[in-house]
């Protein structure tokens, strides 16, 4: 459901918000958030693999939390230089 989507894309973003007073390499949140933004990447890319009809409102979803979480988790942690969530 699309209103539970943007309440959790909402969640994150104010997360996000909410802990950048802080300079990146003092920010848990920000270094926590890298391995579990790339697993959930790649949950998404398995589920889209072994779907039956990848082209539905469900697959482009899979594919966009692919896409959004797979990059962002790999510029996050290319830009702090950790990805062990540490």
């Amino acid at each position: 459901d699309s209103g539970m989507e943007g309440i959790l894309s909402c969640a994150l973003g104010l997360a996000y918000f909410m802990t950048s007073y802080m300079p990146p390499e003092h920010n848990q949140f920000l270094h926590a958030n890298v391995p579990l933004r790339i697993f959930l990447a790649l949950l998404a890319g398995a589920r889209l693999l072994y779907m039956r009809n990848p082209r539905s409102e469900a697959g482009r979803t899979l594919l966009l939390v692919l896409v959004y979480d797979g990059i962002g988790g790999l510029a996050v942690g290319m830009s702090i230089g950790n990805f062990t969530g540490r």
